[in-house]
């Protein structure tokens, strides 16, 4: 298979253009069984195309008639916002607009039914990333990254109640077993890890308990972004 081989800091990356640049390639223990290959590290060769999909606020659990925005960028400038409702594939209702990196979906008024797997689908089936998003009628949201993050990266997870109040003690859970305890609102993770991993809930004493939502963390990772 021809392609382009890059050496750098003893990794080795391929690029292959002539694959439809509308791939994530992930390279697993490349070369001789990973030999030359920083332990843990995932490779990705990206194509300028590649088909994204970002959410405005970025976080997994929204109060019940907020606003979100679902972001699809990239890709071939066909896509729309997919997802599955009584078992069967569907773009959501919402208000749609092209932009100059792809198209945007808002959602002004995001109901309970709303919560689930979203991701971005082209006319020619290139599938973006996933994210899962939950709709809350309660009056506590824990505010967490929707998308996975790398190692090594500081976070921050926020306990909110539905008035907006700022820095109400809040109380975190980690797979239902007590995790720190916080006058601030905040649980602060200064480099993720995998130990980090889990499902995540917060409480504020008076006003009530947030849905879980999971944190997950990746492997470390290099990016090398190829141009058509």
């Amino acid at each position: 298979m021809p392609g382009y081989v890059l050496q750098k800091n003893l990794c080795f990356f391929f690029f292959l253009p002539q694959f439809k640049a509308t791939q994530t390639y992930i390279l697993f223990n490349l070369l001789n069984k990973g030999r030359n290959i920083i332990p843990d590290t995932i490779i990705f060769i990206l194509v300028s195309d590649a088909l994204l999909l970002r959410i405005d606020p970025n976080r997994q659990q929204h109060f019940e008639y907020h606003t979100v925005s679902f972001h699809c960028e990239g890709g071939d400038g066909s896509s729309q916002l997919r997802r599955v409702r009584s078992s069967e594939e569907i773009n959501p209702e919402c208000q749609n607009k092209r932009t100059s990196t792809g198209f945007v979906c808002t959602i002004s008024n995001i109901y309970i039914a709303d919560s689930g797997e979203y991701w971005c689908k082209t006319k020619g089936g290139q599938i973006s990333n996933s994210v899962n998003i939950t709709v809350t009628a309660g009056s506590v949201i824990l505010d967490s990254p929707a998308l996975p993050v790398s190692e090594g990266d500081a976070l921050t997870l926020s306990c909110k109640d539905k008035t907006t109040t700022p820095h109400l003690s809040a109380v975190f859970y980690r797979d239902d077993v007590k995790k720190e305890s916080s006058s601030t609102g905040e649980l602060i993770i200064n480099s993720a890890n995998k130990s980090h991993e889990g499902l995540y809930k917060c409480i504020i004493p008076g006003a009530g308990e947030s849905p879980e939502s999971l944190l997950a963390v990746r492997g470390k990772s290099l990016h090398y972004l190829i141009s058509k």
